[in-house]
């Protein structure tokens, strides 16, 4: 399988090297490589259910679970390639939907390494290359996930990479560009959108396709000079900002001048990354202390991760929650037109107790905040090491020491 996955890699670039500008064509791709790569999953026992005895599966303990995206639905079996072997081998894919299972899509179960309790049991698969059938075309899928099952729970997650690449005019200039599935539903448009509850004020981002555009010599290898941003988002090059259109049937590609109203944000930090939420515009933004054009709005933050590095260069990472982007709880950040706008965000952080008291016992919790106000999801100090424990003090209201302990992580 191997090597049928990378000569098929190599006559698809080299019809993509071949295309004229404008035109889309397959290659193999890692589901990796989009800014967001969503697997498809299957959670709990009661999802998964017995094959019928026509299914092609070859275990009398064969067990198979549906898995959905958008208009995509695939049958999934935890299967052996013999039928009197005691534990499960290989996973076997139906891009059907319909439950019938060849020997095209098989894939091996690989020993992960990772110790769990007793009666857990933990494979990996992929990534392989598989020839998928869509409509009337043949597509190269990647296909790479996890499978997790112990005695009352069973999950599998389901990566699928699909790509077509060509070259994209930008006014005078003519970029390589690549569209990745980043939702795995095997299409390459879906563009994204943010959600808001007009009930709560939460904002959501359901998952979008990847745009990537290599201002260099075309082989998306230096990652300095390649762009990514999500599908159906402006993008800007050279100073100007474009709308770029793919047509339905995915073979076309062009990108016209955008009247996009610009505006500047400017984060006081070396190195930072995350995924900006308005009305009309997902982000995909990161740099350091310069600040960055955007399109003018009103944003919440998704995502953001900060990196800090020391004297040796070993690296630490501040990375905020979600937790009040999805409550409808989170900052909204105006950045109007033509202004630099200063966003105080990451670092310096804030630290608190959150108290819960219940049947007379009283439980103490590190409430961790950046500067925005948004709770701290993960923290390592530069080279991976983790903060020290904090210590807690109780006093009574004479200042008489009551109880004296350290907190745990986890």
């Amino acid at each position: 399988m191997k090597n049928a996955s990378i000569l098929t890699g190599l006559v698809l670039l080299a019809a993509a090297a071949h295309a004229g500008v404008g035109d889309l064509t397959d290659i193999v791709c890692q589901p990796g490589q989009a800014i967001s790569a969503r697997a498809v999953s299957a959670y709990g026992q009661w999802t998964w259910a017995k094959p019928a005895a026509d299914s092609g599966t070859v275990n009398p303990h064969a067990m198979v679970v549906t898995l959905r995206s958008k208009s995509l639905t695939v049958k999934a079996a935890i299967d052996s390639r013999k039928a009197d072997e005691n534990t499960p081998n290989v996973i076997r894919l139906d891009f059907t939907g319909k439950g019938k299972f060849g020997e095209d899509a098989v894939v091996a179960l690989k020993v992960t390494g990772i110790i769990l309790g007793q009666g857990s049991f933990h494979r990996s698969f992929g990534p392989a290359t598989l020839q998928v059938q869509r409509g009337d075309k043949t597509i190269p899928v990647t296909v790479q996930g996890e499978y997790y099952r112990s005695d009352s729970y069973r999950n599998v997650q389901l990566h699928l990479g699909r790509a077509r690449q060509g070259r994209c005019a930008f006014g005078e200039k003519v970029c390589a560009v690549r569209l990745v599935d980043g939702n795995s539903n095997l299409t390459v448009g879906d563009v994204a959108r943010a959600r808001r509850s007009a009930r709560t004020g939460a904002v959501s981002f359901p998952g979008a396709d990847t745009l990537l555009i290599d201002t260099g010599d075309g082989t998306f290898k230096d990652a300095k000079s390649v762009r990514k941003v999500f599908c159906g988002q402006p993008v800007l090059l050279d100073g100007v900002w474009y709308e770029v259109k793919i047509s339905p049937d995915e073979t076309k590609i062009s990108a016209a001048k955008a009247d996009v109203k610009a505006a500047r944000i400017k984060i006081d930090h070396d190195s930072w990354q995350g995924i900006w939420l308005a009305d009309k515009h997902v982000l995909s933004l990161s740099g350091g202390k310069e600040p960055v054009e955007v399109p003018a709005g009103a944003y919440v933050i998704a995502q953001y991760r900060q990196t800090v590095k020391d004297a040796r260069g070993r690296a630490g990472e501040l990375q905020r929650s979600d937790l009040e982007t999805y409550t409808g709880k989170a900052k909204v950040f105006q950045v109007p037109a033509g202004k630099t706008t200063e966003i105080a965000v990451g670092s310096p952080m804030t630290a608190g107790l959150a108290v819960r008291q219940s049947q007379g016992e009283v439980v103490f919790a590190l409430d961790l905040k950046d500067a925005s106000g948004a709770t701290i999801g993960y923290l390592t100090l530069p080279g991976g090491r983790r903060p020290n424990a904090p210590k807690i003090r109780v006093l009574d209201s004479s200042d008489k020491l009551i109880h004296a302990g350290k907190m745990e992580f986890g």
